[in-house]
């Protein structure tokens, strides 16, 4: 049977509701330094069926008496390339890998600073639970293959360092740079904060690069991305 400290219509009005916010699937430290705001830069790379790029997290401590000293952050089959704290390059650890929950990400964090950016460079595996890659043979137009990604329940870790867990919202921007005759989606807003054109722009012969902005808070379950020879 289901225990009444985990469904909030169940609790007690005096009940402590404090373990009701712990998911044993998460191994982020999202109580302590929260992820509020998320912008990414992303290249699709149908050839390696990998996504490579950065996300940089705005990381926020909770204002206790003894701060939290590390960021945790929970990933499953990344590349870690590299971390950098406020522009500056720091040493990074990864956890004991779990089968199923993945590898803990463990990002120190500088004394006396509240507020602080978290730039991670990674890629991710081209065995990702979160990715999926189809042939042009098994798209309508059989021209060109097609990306699509599925985080729910827990595979957001499986596509960016993030604290996967529905508790810890962000909202969030990504520029995603993709092959010329491709055209790329979000579950967010076209265009860049402001401005919502939601033209691509071209990087180079044979790239272009599509803007996204989403303002509302979600969890990393709710971040999704499709690219492929799609009308709009």
């Amino acid at each position: 049977s289901r225990s009444p400290s985990v469904l909030s219509c169940g609790m007690a009005p005096n009940a402590d509701r404090s373990a009701s916010t712990v998911d044993p699937c998460c191994q982020s430290n999202h109580e302590a330094a929260a992820c509020t705001h998320l912008s990414l830069e992303w290249r699709i790379d149908f050839a390696s069926t990998k996504l490579t790029g950065t996300a940089t997290w705005t990381v926020t401590r909770s204002g206790t008496e003894r701060p939290a000293a590390n960021l945790v952050l929970d990933t499953k089959g990344l590349s870690i390339e590299s971390v950098d704290v406020d522009g500056s390059r720091v040493s990074h650890q990864l956890g004991e890998e779990h089968a199923i929950f993945g590898t803990a990400l463990s990002v120190p964090l500088p004394c006396g600073q509240d507020d602080v950016k978290v730039r991670i460079a990674y890629s991710t595996s081209p065995t990702s639970s979160a990715c999926q890659w189809l042939t042009p043979e098994l798209t309508a137009g059989k021209a060109h293959p097609y990306f699509f990604t599925q985080c729910q329940a827990i595979h957001a870790r499986a596509l960016l360092p993030c604290q996967d867990t529905p508790g810890a919202k962000f909202t969030y921007e990504a520029a995603v740079t993709v092959p010329a005759w491709a055209t790329a989606l979000m579950s967010a807003l076209r265009g860049s904060n402001g401005d919502d054109s939601g033209g691509a722009k071209k990087l180079k012969a044979g790239e272009r690069t599509f803007c996204f902005h989403q303002p509302v808070p979600i969890p990393a379950y709710l971040l999704a991305i499709a690219a492929g020879g799609l009308e709009s």
